[in-house]
Protein backbone atom coordinates (compact mmCIF):
# COMPACT_ATOMS: atom_id res chain seq x y z
CA UNK A 1 0.00 0.00 0.00
CA UNK A 2 2.82 2.41 0.93
CA UNK A 3 4.55 1.58 -2.34
CA UNK A 4 1.38 2.36 -4.30
CA UNK A 5 0.95 5.68 -2.49
CA UNK A 6 4.57 6.56 -3.19
CA UNK A 7 4.06 5.90 -6.91
CA UNK A 8 0.93 8.07 -7.03
CA UNK A 9 2.68 10.91 -5.21
CA UNK A 10 5.67 10.65 -7.55
CA UNK A 11 3.41 10.76 -10.61
CA UNK A 12 1.54 13.78 -9.23
CA UNK A 13 4.82 15.59 -8.58
CA UNK A 14 5.98 14.98 -12.17
CA UNK A 15 2.69 16.27 -13.59
CA UNK A 16 2.89 19.39 -11.41
CA UNK A 17 6.44 20.11 -12.61
CA UNK A 18 5.44 19.68 -16.23
CA UNK A 19 2.41 21.92 -15.85
CA UNK A 20 4.65 24.65 -14.42
CA UNK A 21 6.72 24.55 -17.60
CA UNK A 22 3.68 25.11 -19.85
CA UNK A 23 0.76 23.25 -21.40
CA UNK A 24 1.22 19.59 -22.21
CA UNK A 25 -0.91 18.18 -24.98
CA UNK A 26 -1.49 14.46 -24.79
CA UNK A 27 -3.29 12.28 -27.25
CA UNK A 28 -6.61 13.62 -26.06
CA UNK A 29 -5.39 17.19 -25.39
CA UNK A 30 -6.07 20.36 -27.33
CA UNK A 31 -4.66 23.86 -27.52
CA UNK A 32 -6.04 27.38 -27.41
CA UNK A 33 -4.32 30.39 -29.01
CA UNK A 34 -5.22 34.08 -29.20
CA UNK A 35 -4.17 36.23 -32.16
CA UNK A 36 -4.33 40.00 -31.59
CA UNK A 37 -3.99 42.26 -34.61
CA UNK A 38 -3.79 45.88 -35.79
CA UNK A 39 -3.88 47.44 -39.25
CA UNK A 40 -3.93 50.86 -40.93
CA UNK A 41 -2.72 52.82 -37.92
CA UNK A 42 -1.27 55.50 -40.25
CA UNK A 43 0.98 57.00 -37.63
CA UNK A 44 -1.82 57.93 -35.22
CA UNK A 45 0.04 57.11 -32.03
CA UNK A 46 -2.07 59.19 -29.66
CA UNK A 47 -5.83 59.10 -29.06
CA UNK A 48 -8.13 60.78 -31.54
CA UNK A 49 -11.56 62.32 -31.09
CA UNK A 50 -14.66 61.25 -33.02
CA UNK A 51 -17.26 63.66 -34.40
CA UNK A 52 -19.31 62.97 -31.25
CA UNK A 53 -16.39 63.97 -28.99
CA UNK A 54 -15.44 60.46 -27.89
CA UNK A 55 -11.75 59.79 -27.22
CA UNK A 56 -10.67 56.69 -29.13
CA UNK A 57 -7.49 54.86 -30.02
CA UNK A 58 -3.91 55.41 -28.98
CA UNK A 59 -0.96 53.05 -28.67
CA UNK A 60 -0.83 53.40 -24.86
CA UNK A 61 -4.36 51.99 -24.61
CA UNK A 62 -3.58 49.27 -27.13
CA UNK A 63 -0.62 48.25 -24.97
CA UNK A 64 -2.90 47.91 -21.94
CA UNK A 65 -5.31 45.62 -23.80
CA UNK A 66 -2.44 43.49 -25.10
CA UNK A 67 -1.01 43.15 -21.59
CA UNK A 68 -4.41 42.14 -20.19
CA UNK A 69 -5.01 39.48 -22.84
CA UNK A 70 -1.50 38.07 -22.33
CA UNK A 71 -2.06 37.88 -18.59
CA UNK A 72 -5.23 35.87 -19.17
CA UNK A 73 -3.56 33.63 -21.77
CA UNK A 74 0.08 33.24 -20.73
CA UNK A 75 2.43 32.17 -23.57
CA UNK A 76 -0.54 31.66 -25.90
CA UNK A 77 -0.84 35.07 -27.60
CA UNK A 78 0.40 36.28 -30.99
CA UNK A 79 0.36 40.01 -31.83
CA UNK A 80 0.41 40.88 -35.54
CA UNK A 81 0.41 44.15 -37.51
CA UNK A 82 -1.09 44.16 -41.03
CA UNK A 83 0.57 47.30 -42.33
CA UNK A 84 0.28 51.07 -42.85
CA UNK A 85 2.18 51.81 -39.68
CA UNK A 86 3.32 55.19 -41.08
CA UNK A 87 1.97 57.47 -43.87
CA UNK A 88 0.54 60.83 -42.84
CA UNK A 89 0.05 60.39 -39.11
CA UNK A 90 0.57 62.78 -36.27
CA UNK A 91 3.59 65.01 -35.78
CA UNK A 92 5.37 62.37 -33.71
CA UNK A 93 5.44 60.01 -36.70
CA UNK A 94 6.39 62.56 -39.34
CA UNK A 95 9.14 64.13 -37.22
CA UNK A 96 11.39 61.05 -37.03
CA UNK A 97 10.14 59.19 -40.09
CA UNK A 98 8.44 56.48 -38.05
CA UNK A 99 11.26 55.50 -35.67
CA UNK A 100 9.01 56.06 -32.66
CA UNK A 101 6.26 53.95 -34.23
CA UNK A 102 8.58 50.99 -34.67
CA UNK A 103 9.99 51.43 -31.16
CA UNK A 104 6.49 51.32 -29.67
CA UNK A 105 5.67 48.17 -31.64
CA UNK A 106 8.75 46.54 -30.14
CA UNK A 107 7.77 47.70 -26.66
CA UNK A 108 4.31 46.12 -26.87
CA UNK A 109 5.79 42.94 -28.35
CA UNK A 110 4.59 42.64 -31.96
CA UNK A 111 5.47 39.15 -33.24
CA UNK A 112 5.39 39.94 -36.99
CA UNK A 113 4.37 42.72 -39.37
CA UNK A 114 3.85 43.25 -43.09
CA UNK A 115 4.77 46.72 -44.44
CA UNK A 116 1.85 48.61 -45.98
CA UNK A 117 2.10 50.87 -48.99
CA UNK A 118 2.17 53.77 -46.52
CA UNK A 119 5.53 52.64 -45.15
CA UNK A 120 7.15 53.52 -48.49
CA UNK A 121 5.88 57.11 -48.70
CA UNK A 122 8.64 58.42 -46.42
CA UNK A 123 11.19 56.89 -48.82
CA UNK A 124 12.56 53.41 -49.36
CA UNK A 125 15.87 54.26 -47.65
CA UNK A 126 13.99 55.36 -44.54
CA UNK A 127 11.93 52.17 -44.47
CA UNK A 128 14.96 49.93 -44.95
CA UNK A 129 16.74 51.73 -42.10
CA UNK A 130 13.74 51.24 -39.79
CA UNK A 131 13.27 47.56 -40.61
CA UNK A 132 16.99 46.77 -40.54
CA UNK A 133 17.15 47.86 -36.91
CA UNK A 134 13.76 46.49 -35.88
CA UNK A 135 13.54 43.51 -33.54
CA UNK A 136 10.30 42.43 -35.22
CA UNK A 137 10.09 40.00 -38.16
CA UNK A 138 9.17 42.04 -41.27
CA UNK A 139 7.46 39.93 -43.94
CA UNK A 140 6.64 40.81 -47.57
CA UNK A 141 6.93 37.71 -49.73
CA UNK A 142 5.57 39.13 -53.01
CA UNK A 143 8.00 42.07 -53.21
CA UNK A 144 11.34 41.85 -55.03
CA UNK A 145 14.08 44.11 -56.34
CA UNK A 146 13.96 44.68 -60.08
CA UNK A 147 17.74 44.49 -60.35
CA UNK A 148 18.31 40.97 -59.01
CA UNK A 149 14.90 39.53 -58.06
CA UNK A 150 15.88 39.26 -54.39
CA UNK A 151 13.35 40.03 -51.67
CA UNK A 152 14.18 43.03 -49.47
CA UNK A 153 12.13 41.51 -46.62
CA UNK A 154 11.47 38.04 -45.28
CA UNK A 155 8.75 35.83 -46.74
CA UNK A 156 7.53 33.96 -43.67
CA UNK A 157 8.33 33.10 -40.09
CA UNK A 158 7.60 29.93 -38.08
CA UNK A 159 6.95 30.36 -34.36
CA UNK A 160 6.19 27.96 -31.51
CA UNK A 161 3.35 29.39 -29.40
CA UNK A 162 1.53 27.55 -26.62
CA UNK A 163 2.68 24.17 -27.86
CA UNK A 164 1.48 24.96 -31.42
CA UNK A 165 3.69 25.50 -34.46
CA UNK A 166 2.46 28.59 -36.31
CA UNK A 167 3.49 29.72 -39.79
CA UNK A 168 3.01 33.39 -40.77
CA UNK A 169 3.27 34.36 -44.47
CA UNK A 170 3.52 38.07 -45.36
CA UNK A 171 1.79 39.42 -48.49
CA UNK A 172 1.52 43.12 -49.31
CA UNK A 173 0.81 45.91 -51.75
CA UNK A 174 2.73 48.98 -52.93
CA UNK A 175 1.83 51.83 -55.25
CA UNK A 176 4.04 51.08 -58.23
CA UNK A 177 3.73 54.69 -59.43
CA UNK A 178 5.31 56.08 -56.27
CA UNK A 179 8.99 57.13 -56.51
CA UNK A 180 9.94 54.83 -53.63
CA UNK A 181 8.73 51.85 -55.68
CA UNK A 182 10.69 52.46 -58.86
CA UNK A 183 13.37 49.89 -58.00
CA UNK A 184 10.85 47.30 -56.80
CA UNK A 185 8.64 44.70 -58.42
CA UNK A 186 5.26 43.78 -56.92
CA UNK A 187 4.27 40.20 -57.63
CA UNK A 188 0.79 38.71 -57.53
CA UNK A 189 -0.08 37.92 -53.91
CA UNK A 190 -2.16 34.82 -54.64
CA UNK A 191 0.43 33.34 -57.01
CA UNK A 192 3.12 33.97 -54.40
CA UNK A 193 1.02 32.28 -51.70
CA UNK A 194 0.49 29.25 -53.90
CA UNK A 195 4.23 28.99 -54.35
CA UNK A 196 5.08 29.34 -50.65
CA UNK A 197 2.29 27.34 -49.01
CA UNK A 198 3.48 23.86 -50.11
CA UNK A 199 6.75 24.58 -48.33
CA UNK A 200 5.08 25.89 -45.17
CA UNK A 201 1.97 23.78 -44.64
CA UNK A 202 3.68 20.45 -43.77
CA UNK A 203 5.76 22.19 -41.10
CA UNK A 204 3.00 23.93 -39.14
CA UNK A 205 -0.21 23.29 -37.21
CA UNK A 206 -1.68 26.72 -37.95
CA UNK A 207 -1.02 28.72 -41.16
CA UNK A 208 -1.72 32.48 -41.15
CA UNK A 209 -1.49 34.90 -44.09
CA UNK A 210 -0.62 38.36 -42.76
CA UNK A 211 -1.66 40.69 -45.57
CA UNK A 212 -1.93 44.28 -46.67
CA UNK A 213 -3.90 43.76 -49.87
CA UNK A 214 -7.49 44.74 -48.96
CA UNK A 215 -10.61 42.93 -47.80
CA UNK A 216 -11.76 41.84 -51.25
CA UNK A 217 -8.36 40.44 -52.17
CA UNK A 218 -8.19 38.73 -48.76
CA UNK A 219 -11.41 36.86 -49.51
CA UNK A 220 -10.12 35.81 -52.92
CA UNK A 221 -6.86 34.64 -51.33
CA UNK A 222 -8.81 32.62 -48.77
CA UNK A 223 -10.91 30.94 -51.46
CA UNK A 224 -8.04 30.13 -53.82
CA UNK A 225 -5.40 29.04 -51.29
CA UNK A 226 -7.35 26.51 -49.20
CA UNK A 227 -4.29 25.41 -47.21
CA UNK A 228 -4.56 28.63 -45.18
CA UNK A 229 -6.37 28.68 -41.83
CA UNK A 230 -6.55 32.42 -41.14
CA UNK A 231 -6.06 35.67 -43.08
CA UNK A 232 -5.20 38.73 -40.94
CA UNK A 233 -5.59 41.68 -43.29
CA UNK A 234 -5.25 45.41 -43.78
CA UNK A 235 -5.24 48.18 -46.42
CA UNK A 236 -9.01 48.58 -46.86
CA UNK A 237 -9.65 49.84 -43.29
CA UNK A 238 -12.46 47.30 -42.92
CA UNK A 239 -13.91 46.93 -39.43
CA UNK A 240 -15.36 43.44 -39.13
CA UNK A 241 -17.81 42.89 -36.30
CA UNK A 242 -17.51 39.15 -36.89
CA UNK A 243 -15.07 37.08 -38.95
CA UNK A 244 -15.69 36.50 -42.65
CA UNK A 245 -15.77 32.75 -43.28
CA UNK A 246 -14.76 31.83 -46.84
CA UNK A 247 -15.46 28.26 -48.04
CA UNK A 248 -12.35 26.56 -49.32
CA UNK A 249 -12.22 25.91 -53.06
CA UNK A 250 -11.96 22.19 -53.73
CA UNK A 251 -11.47 21.35 -50.08
CA UNK A 252 -13.69 20.96 -47.01
CA UNK A 253 -13.94 23.61 -44.33
CA UNK A 254 -13.36 27.34 -44.43
CA UNK A 255 -10.65 29.99 -44.19
CA UNK A 256 -11.36 32.83 -41.75
CA UNK A 257 -10.65 36.46 -42.71
CA UNK A 258 -10.30 39.24 -40.11
CA UNK A 259 -9.45 42.94 -40.16
CA UNK A 260 -9.54 45.59 -37.40
CA UNK A 261 -10.61 48.89 -38.93
CA UNK A 262 -8.15 51.76 -38.63
CA UNK A 263 -6.23 54.22 -36.45
CA UNK A 264 -6.08 51.90 -33.38
CA UNK A 265 -9.78 52.43 -32.73
CA UNK A 266 -10.03 48.67 -32.32
CA UNK A 267 -7.67 45.85 -31.45
CA UNK A 268 -8.71 42.70 -33.28
CA UNK A 269 -8.93 39.47 -31.28
CA UNK A 270 -9.07 35.95 -32.73
CA UNK A 271 -9.58 32.90 -30.48
CA UNK A 272 -8.45 29.60 -32.01
CA UNK A 273 -9.03 26.10 -30.64
CA UNK A 274 -6.89 23.29 -32.03
CA UNK A 275 -7.24 19.54 -31.58
CA UNK A 276 -4.89 16.60 -32.14
CA UNK A 277 -4.63 15.24 -35.69
CA UNK A 278 -2.13 12.38 -35.70
CA UNK A 279 1.29 13.73 -34.84
CA UNK A 280 0.19 17.35 -35.38
CA UNK A 281 -2.67 19.68 -34.49
CA UNK A 282 -5.47 21.05 -36.64
CA UNK A 283 -7.90 23.94 -36.24
CA UNK A 284 -11.20 22.99 -34.64
CA UNK A 285 -12.79 26.42 -34.13
CA UNK A 286 -12.05 30.10 -34.82
CA UNK A 287 -13.96 33.04 -33.36
CA UNK A 288 -13.09 36.72 -33.71
CA UNK A 289 -14.27 40.15 -32.60
CA UNK A 290 -12.96 43.73 -32.28
CA UNK A 291 -11.90 45.01 -28.85
CA UNK A 292 -12.81 48.74 -28.67
CA UNK A 293 -9.92 51.02 -27.76
CA UNK A 294 -11.66 53.86 -25.96
CA UNK A 295 -11.46 56.03 -22.84
CA UNK A 296 -12.50 53.11 -20.64
CA UNK A 297 -9.11 51.50 -21.34
CA UNK A 298 -6.33 52.99 -19.16
CA UNK A 299 -3.05 53.98 -20.78
CA UNK A 300 0.01 51.82 -20.31
CA UNK A 301 2.47 53.92 -18.24
CA UNK A 302 5.60 52.96 -20.23
CA UNK A 303 4.05 53.77 -23.62
CA UNK A 304 2.44 56.96 -22.28
CA UNK A 305 5.82 58.11 -20.93
CA UNK A 306 7.54 57.46 -24.27
CA UNK A 307 4.86 59.45 -26.09
CA UNK A 308 5.08 62.32 -23.63
CA UNK A 309 8.84 62.54 -24.04
CA UNK A 310 8.56 62.53 -27.84
CA UNK A 311 5.75 65.10 -27.79
CA UNK A 312 7.69 67.84 -25.98
CA UNK A 313 9.67 69.10 -29.02
CA UNK A 314 6.47 69.16 -31.11
CA UNK A 315 5.05 71.87 -28.83
CA UNK A 316 7.97 74.23 -29.48
CA UNK A 317 6.85 77.44 -31.25
CA UNK A 318 8.48 77.92 -34.67
CA UNK A 319 6.81 81.16 -35.80
CA UNK A 320 3.84 83.44 -35.27
CA UNK A 321 1.40 84.37 -38.00
CA UNK A 322 -0.67 87.51 -38.30
CA UNK A 323 -2.47 86.15 -41.36
CA UNK A 324 -4.59 83.14 -42.18
CA UNK A 325 -3.61 81.19 -45.29
CA UNK A 326 -6.44 78.83 -46.17
CA UNK A 327 -6.30 75.45 -47.87
CA UNK A 328 -9.79 75.19 -49.46
CA UNK A 329 -11.03 72.38 -51.68
CA UNK A 330 -11.29 74.60 -54.78
CA UNK A 331 -10.33 77.99 -56.13
CA UNK A 332 -7.17 79.80 -55.07
CA UNK A 333 -5.09 77.93 -52.49
CA UNK A 334 -3.16 80.49 -50.40
CA UNK A 335 -1.47 77.89 -48.18
CA UNK A 336 -0.31 75.86 -51.18
CA UNK A 337 1.04 78.84 -53.05
CA UNK A 338 2.82 80.04 -49.90
CA UNK A 339 4.55 76.68 -49.41
CA UNK A 340 5.54 76.55 -53.09
CA UNK A 341 7.03 80.04 -52.88
CA UNK A 342 8.96 79.15 -49.72
CA UNK A 343 10.38 76.04 -51.44
CA UNK A 344 11.36 78.14 -54.47
CA UNK A 345 13.18 80.71 -52.36
CA UNK A 346 14.93 78.28 -50.04
CA UNK A 347 16.01 76.01 -52.90
CA UNK A 348 17.33 78.96 -54.96
CA UNK A 349 15.04 78.24 -57.90
CA UNK A 350 13.23 80.44 -60.42
CA UNK A 351 9.99 78.46 -60.11
CA UNK A 352 8.54 75.73 -57.94
CA UNK A 353 5.85 73.14 -58.64
CA UNK A 354 4.44 71.00 -55.85
CA UNK A 355 1.98 68.13 -55.95
CA UNK A 356 -1.45 69.19 -54.68
CA UNK A 357 -1.36 66.58 -51.93
CA UNK A 358 1.93 67.91 -50.58
CA UNK A 359 0.03 70.65 -48.72
CA UNK A 360 -2.51 69.07 -46.38
CA UNK A 361 -3.31 71.89 -43.95
CA UNK A 362 -3.70 75.64 -43.62
CA UNK A 363 -1.68 78.28 -41.75
CA UNK A 364 -3.55 79.72 -38.79
CA UNK A 365 -3.11 83.06 -37.02
CA UNK A 366 -1.21 82.96 -33.75
CA UNK A 367 1.63 80.79 -32.54
CA UNK A 368 2.54 77.83 -34.76
CA UNK A 369 4.59 74.86 -33.56
CA UNK A 370 6.57 71.96 -35.03
CA UNK A 371 3.33 69.99 -34.98
CA UNK A 372 1.68 72.66 -37.16
CA UNK A 373 4.46 72.35 -39.74
CA UNK A 374 3.81 68.62 -40.00
CA UNK A 375 0.08 69.28 -40.22
CA UNK A 376 0.74 71.50 -43.25
CA UNK A 377 3.06 68.94 -44.87
CA UNK A 378 2.84 65.38 -43.43
CA UNK A 379 4.76 63.56 -46.18
CA UNK A 380 8.49 64.35 -45.80
CA UNK A 381 8.72 64.88 -49.58
CA UNK A 382 12.23 65.67 -50.82
CA UNK A 383 12.94 68.64 -53.11
CA UNK A 384 14.63 68.19 -56.49
CA UNK A 385 16.14 70.84 -58.77
CA UNK A 386 15.70 70.64 -62.54
CA UNK A 387 16.98 72.83 -65.36
CA UNK A 388 14.08 73.10 -67.79
CA UNK A 389 13.16 75.33 -70.69
CA UNK A 390 10.24 77.70 -70.54
CA UNK A 391 8.44 75.51 -73.06
CA UNK A 392 8.83 72.49 -70.77
CA UNK A 393 7.45 74.46 -67.83
CA UNK A 394 4.39 75.47 -69.85
CA UNK A 395 3.90 71.87 -71.00
CA UNK A 396 4.06 70.64 -67.40
CA UNK A 397 1.59 73.24 -66.13
CA UNK A 398 -0.81 72.44 -68.96
CA UNK A 399 -0.95 68.83 -67.75
CA UNK A 400 -0.79 69.45 -64.01
CA UNK A 401 -2.91 71.09 -61.39
CA UNK A 402 -0.05 71.85 -59.02
CA UNK A 403 0.83 74.46 -56.44
CA UNK A 404 3.16 76.96 -58.13
CA UNK A 405 5.67 79.47 -56.83
CA UNK A 406 7.62 82.21 -58.59
CA UNK A 407 5.20 82.66 -61.46
CA UNK A 408 1.87 84.12 -62.52
CA UNK A 409 -0.21 82.70 -65.34
CA UNK A 410 -3.68 82.03 -66.60
CA UNK A 411 -5.07 78.63 -67.50
CA UNK A 412 -8.15 77.99 -69.56
CA UNK A 413 -9.28 74.63 -70.95
CA UNK A 414 -5.86 73.14 -70.29
CA UNK A 415 -3.96 75.94 -72.07
CA UNK A 416 -1.44 78.08 -70.15
CA UNK A 417 -1.30 81.74 -71.19
CA UNK A 418 0.32 85.03 -70.20
CA UNK A 419 2.92 83.38 -67.99
CA UNK A 420 5.24 85.67 -66.05
CA UNK A 421 8.39 84.50 -64.21
CA UNK A 422 10.34 86.91 -62.00
CA UNK A 423 8.35 89.86 -63.30
CA UNK A 424 9.13 89.09 -66.96
CA UNK A 425 7.27 87.20 -69.64
CA UNK A 426 8.36 83.58 -69.84
CA UNK A 427 10.75 82.82 -72.71
CA UNK A 428 10.16 79.37 -74.28
CA UNK A 429 13.84 78.74 -75.09
CA UNK A 430 15.29 80.10 -71.87
CA UNK A 431 16.47 77.69 -69.16
CA UNK A 432 14.94 78.07 -65.70
CA UNK A 433 15.80 76.50 -62.36
CA UNK A 434 12.70 74.52 -61.40
CA UNK A 435 12.16 73.06 -57.89
CA UNK A 436 9.74 70.12 -57.64
CA UNK A 437 8.89 67.63 -54.92
CA UNK A 438 10.04 64.07 -55.51
CA UNK A 439 6.49 62.68 -55.57
CA UNK A 440 5.48 64.96 -58.44
CA UNK A 441 8.72 64.20 -60.27
CA UNK A 442 8.34 60.45 -59.81
CA UNK A 443 4.77 60.31 -61.08
CA UNK A 444 4.98 62.61 -64.14
CA UNK A 445 6.89 61.00 -67.07
CA UNK A 446 7.62 64.28 -68.83
CA UNK A 447 9.37 65.61 -65.70
CA UNK A 448 11.38 62.40 -65.38
CA UNK A 449 12.80 63.08 -68.84
CA UNK A 450 14.52 66.18 -67.40
CA UNK A 451 17.72 65.46 -65.40
CA UNK A 452 17.32 66.27 -61.71
CA UNK A 453 19.49 66.93 -58.67
CA UNK A 454 18.38 65.98 -55.18
CA UNK A 455 18.88 68.99 -52.89
CA UNK A 456 19.00 66.78 -49.79
CA UNK A 457 16.23 68.94 -48.31
CA UNK A 458 12.59 68.16 -47.60
CA UNK A 459 9.58 70.44 -47.86
CA UNK A 460 9.07 70.39 -44.09
CA UNK A 461 12.72 71.24 -43.33
CA UNK A 462 12.67 74.12 -45.83
CA UNK A 463 9.48 75.43 -44.24
CA UNK A 464 11.03 75.28 -40.77
CA UNK A 465 14.20 77.02 -41.95
CA UNK A 466 12.27 79.82 -43.62
CA UNK A 467 9.75 80.38 -40.84
CA UNK A 468 12.37 80.31 -38.10
CA UNK A 469 14.15 83.09 -39.91
CA UNK A 470 10.96 85.09 -40.54
CA UNK A 471 9.73 84.64 -36.93
CA UNK A 472 6.52 86.60 -37.60
CA UNK A 473 4.55 85.99 -40.78
CA UNK A 474 2.70 89.16 -41.70
CA UNK A 475 2.08 88.54 -45.41
CA UNK A 476 2.65 85.71 -47.82
CA UNK A 477 6.12 86.05 -49.41
CA UNK A 478 4.91 86.80 -52.92
CA UNK A 479 7.54 89.40 -53.80
CA UNK A 480 4.84 91.90 -54.75
CA UNK A 481 3.48 89.62 -57.47
CA UNK A 482 0.16 87.85 -57.65
CA UNK A 483 1.10 84.21 -57.14
CA UNK A 484 -2.21 82.49 -57.65
CA UNK A 485 -3.06 80.90 -60.97
CA UNK A 486 -6.72 80.93 -62.02
CA UNK A 487 -7.12 77.18 -61.79
CA UNK A 488 -9.47 74.97 -59.84
CA UNK A 489 -8.14 72.66 -57.20
CA UNK A 490 -7.75 69.14 -58.53
CA UNK A 491 -7.71 65.83 -56.66
CA UNK A 492 -4.94 65.16 -54.20
CA UNK A 493 -2.30 62.82 -55.53
CA UNK A 494 -3.39 60.95 -58.64
CA UNK A 495 -6.99 61.09 -59.83
CA UNK A 496 -6.89 57.53 -61.17
CA UNK A 497 -9.03 55.10 -59.17
CA UNK A 498 -7.37 52.07 -57.69
CA UNK A 499 -7.66 49.03 -59.97
CA UNK A 500 -7.75 46.45 -57.18
CA UNK A 501 -10.17 47.81 -54.63
CA UNK A 502 -11.77 44.65 -53.34
CA UNK A 503 -15.30 44.27 -52.07
CA UNK A 504 -16.86 45.77 -48.99
CA UNK A 505 -15.29 49.19 -49.08
CA UNK A 506 -16.39 52.71 -49.83
CA UNK A 507 -13.25 54.27 -51.20
CA UNK A 508 -11.45 55.05 -54.42
CA UNK A 509 -7.88 54.85 -53.20
CA UNK A 510 -6.59 55.04 -49.67
CA UNK A 511 -9.41 56.87 -47.87
CA UNK A 512 -10.44 59.79 -50.03
CA UNK A 513 -14.11 58.80 -50.13
CA UNK A 514 -16.38 59.55 -47.21
CA UNK A 515 -19.46 57.56 -46.27
CA UNK A 516 -22.11 57.81 -43.64
CA UNK A 517 -25.25 55.96 -42.71
CA UNK A 518 -28.34 57.81 -43.91
CA UNK A 519 -31.95 57.74 -42.82
CA UNK A 520 -34.58 60.43 -43.40
CA UNK A 521 -33.90 61.69 -39.86
CA UNK A 522 -30.15 62.12 -40.43
CA UNK A 523 -29.17 65.25 -42.37
CA UNK A 524 -25.78 65.23 -44.08
CA UNK A 525 -22.97 67.48 -42.90
CA UNK A 526 -22.47 70.86 -44.55
CA UNK A 527 -20.87 70.70 -47.97
CA UNK A 528 -21.78 67.08 -48.63
CA UNK A 529 -24.46 65.57 -50.82
CA UNK A 530 -27.91 65.33 -49.26
CA UNK A 531 -29.59 62.81 -51.55
CA UNK A 532 -32.25 60.62 -49.96
CA UNK A 533 -31.44 56.98 -49.44
CA UNK A 534 -33.28 53.98 -48.16
CA UNK A 535 -33.16 53.39 -44.37
CA UNK A 536 -30.20 51.22 -43.46
CA UNK A 537 -28.28 52.08 -46.63
CA UNK A 538 -24.95 53.86 -46.85
CA UNK A 539 -24.33 56.92 -48.96
CA UNK A 540 -21.08 58.23 -50.35
CA UNK A 541 -21.08 61.83 -49.17
CA UNK A 542 -17.88 63.13 -50.69
CA UNK A 543 -15.27 61.77 -53.06
CA UNK A 544 -12.05 63.78 -53.23
CA UNK A 545 -13.98 66.99 -52.73
CA UNK A 546 -16.48 66.22 -55.49
CA UNK A 547 -20.18 65.59 -55.14
CA UNK A 548 -20.68 61.90 -55.95
CA UNK A 549 -22.81 60.84 -58.92
CA UNK A 550 -26.40 59.79 -58.18
CA UNK A 551 -25.55 56.12 -58.78
CA UNK A 552 -23.45 56.15 -55.63
CA UNK A 553 -26.36 57.26 -53.46
CA UNK A 554 -27.62 53.74 -52.79
CA UNK A 555 -25.08 51.30 -51.45
CA UNK A 556 -26.27 48.35 -49.45
CA UNK A 557 -24.61 47.60 -46.13
CA UNK A 558 -22.43 44.50 -46.29
CA UNK A 559 -23.55 42.36 -43.28
CA UNK A 560 -20.87 41.94 -40.65
CA UNK A 561 -18.86 45.00 -41.66
CA UNK A 562 -19.09 48.12 -39.54
CA UNK A 563 -18.26 51.56 -40.94
CA UNK A 564 -15.61 53.77 -39.48
CA UNK A 565 -16.14 57.52 -39.27
CA UNK A 566 -14.83 57.87 -42.84
CA UNK A 567 -15.67 54.55 -44.41
CA UNK A 568 -18.89 52.84 -45.29
CA UNK A 569 -19.34 49.59 -47.14
CA UNK A 570 -20.69 49.06 -50.61
CA UNK A 571 -22.48 46.09 -52.05
CA UNK A 572 -20.09 43.58 -53.73
CA UNK A 573 -19.61 44.53 -57.37
CA UNK A 574 -19.62 48.24 -56.67
CA UNK A 575 -21.32 50.89 -58.78
CA UNK A 576 -20.30 53.03 -61.73
CA UNK A 577 -18.94 56.55 -61.44
CA UNK A 578 -19.28 59.20 -64.12
CA UNK A 579 -16.20 57.97 -65.93
CA UNK A 580 -17.33 54.36 -65.96
CA UNK A 581 -14.78 53.20 -63.41
CA UNK A 582 -15.94 50.76 -60.74
CA UNK A 583 -16.01 52.08 -57.20
CA UNK A 584 -16.19 49.72 -54.24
Amino acid sequence: MDTERFRLRALLAVLLCLSALGPVWGAAGGAHLVVLHLNDVHGQLEPGVTVTGESVGGMARVATLVRQVRAENPDRVLLLHAGDILSRGDALTVHDGGALSFRLLEMIGVDALVPGNGEFYFGLDNLMHLTRHARVPVLFSNLARRSDGKRPFGSFVVKRVGGVTVGILGLGFIRVEHPASRTLELRDAIAEARQRVPELRPRVDLLIALTHIGFGADQKLAAEVPELDLVVGGHSHTRLLKPRRVPRTGAPGEVVVVQAGELTRDLGRVDIDLEPDGSRMRVARIEAKPLPVNAEVPEDPRIAAALKKARAPMERVIFESEVALANPKEGEIPAGQFVAEVVRREAGADLALLDRGSVAGDIRPGKNTWADIYRIHPWRNRVLLLTSTGAQVVEALAKLDAHSGGCMFGKEKGAVRDMVVGGRALEPEKHYRLAVDHYLYGTIPMLQAIPSRDTGQRIDTLLVRHLKRVKVLRTAPTGGRKMYANTQRGPRRSAAPTKTLGQGRCSVRDHNAHCQRRTPAQPGPAGFARARTEPGAWQVTGVRGRIPPPSLARARLDPGVAPGPRHGVLRPGGVQDRGGSRWQ
